[in-house]
Order: structure tokens, then C-alpha cells, then sequence
């Protein structure tokens, strides 16, 4: 091997490294009092609309830092109408391949299927098969706004509220029957833009 291409090897060799590296310490991030592992194309801790918030896109968060069996997850989050979902994922798995999730399709606004419940195994989301009135409905997004959001899990079930006082879509049966796990949030879509995520709070059930 001439120095020449010997060097352009080695050259490129650290970059790789340099770059695996620099992806490494891009890959995590602290939000909302918890330490959270980045699978996305985008995620920093920035301000919206004068709030602190989580902007996020093409992928998901996850918690490394806390178990949550059964308890609330609430956050307030905006984005635009457009081909997004969004929305969060409890009991998930260490390799982000088993968990509960509920998400939210922005192009869908006040449809029948604007909000889905699935559950992941192996890493394979089930929403084809869970269109009834037990893993989905319509729910009225406000874009570039606000919506707040609450996920009440309690053993096998789950009741979720958007915008609202009384809960939007229950779940009776909760798939994939793990007992805890981490959380998840998430904004996906093909060429999709940026959720932001804001008051975050995951807190156990009250008392009585």
C-alpha cells in the first residue's frame, strides 16, 4: 500500500471514530428531571412558545434512570398538522423492543383513528390488528398549540385524556403484560417535523 493511500485510510479510520464518538455524546440528554437515551434524528432541550421543552424529531427519547409500573405520565406538547405521530410509551424494555405505546396521527385531526393504543413486541408494532373502540377514537389536536396529555395506568389498564377531563380512550387489556419498564416519547413520520414536549411528569398513583 502506497503512504499516500496509507494515510488517506488512516485518516478516514479516525474520522469514523471521531464521528462514532461525537454521535455518542450527542445520544443522551437530561429533560425534565430524568436522564433520557436519543434514538432520532434530532432531540435538544431548548424553549418554545416560553416554555422550556424538548424538541424532537424522527425518532424517540427513553428514560434510563426510572421504573414505571403503575402510576401517570403527563406532558403538554405542540406541533403542526401534518403527517406526525406522536405521544409516549410506558413499561418499555431496556433494547426499546417491548412496551405499551399510545400516539397521536396529526394528519388524522378528529378522525375515527386520529389516536392509536399497540402494543410493541419484538420490536414489531401491532396497530393493524388493534382498531377498536378499546385501542383508538377520535380526539380534537390543536396545531401549533398546546395539548395536554394524560396516561393513568393502573395494572392492566389504562385511560388516556387529551385535552380533556375524563378520559378519551380506555384500554381494558394491556398487551403485553409487563409489569415495568421505562417510558418513551416519541414524534415519527415520514419526513415529518418537530413535536415539542413540555411539563413532563411521571408521578405514582394517589393514595385511596
Amino acid at each position: 500500500m502506497h503512504i499516500l493511500t496509507r494515510t488517506i485510510v488512516t485518516i478516514t479510520a479516525l474520522s469514523l471514530l471521531q464521528g462514532a464518538a461525537m454521535s455518542q455524546e450527542a445520544s443522551r440528554l437530561s429533560f425534565a428531571g430524568h436522564d433520557w437515551r436519543v434514538t432520532a434524528q434530532a432531540a435538544e432541550v431548548t424553549t418554545h412558545d416560553g416554555r422550556d421543552a424538548l424538541a424532537l424529531t424522527g425518532g424517540r427519547v427513553w428514560t434510563d434512570d426510572l421504573t414505571f409500573t403503575d402510576g401517570v405520565i403527563s406532558f403538554d406538547v405542540a406541533y403542526q398538522e401534518e403527517t406526525i405521530f406522536v405521544g409516549a410509551s410506558w413499561r418499555t424494555d431496556a433494547a426499546g423492543e417491548f412496551m405499551e405505546d399510545i400516539y397521536f396521527r396529526g394528519h388524522l385531526n378528529e378522525k375515527p383513528d386520529a389516536m392509536q393504543y399497540t402494543p410493541e413486541v419484538n420490536g414489531l408494532s401491532a396497530w393493524q390488528i388493534f382498531s377498536d373502540d378499546n385501542a383508538g377514537g377520535p380526539v380534537s389536536q390543536q396545531f401549533g398549540a398546546w395539548n395536554t396529555v394524560r396516561i393513568v395506568v393502573e395494572g392492566d389498564m389504562a385511560d388516556i385524556y387529551f385535552n380533556s377531563d375524563t378520559p378519551v380512550l380506555h384500554v381494558p387489556d394491556l398487551k403485553t403484560d409487563r409489569g415495568a419498564g421505562g417510558i418513551a416519547l416519541r414524534s415519527t413520520g415520514v419526513n415529518s417535523g418537530t413535536a415539542y414536549y413540555s411539563n413532563l411528569v411521571v408521578r405514582p398513583l394517589a393514595a385511596g
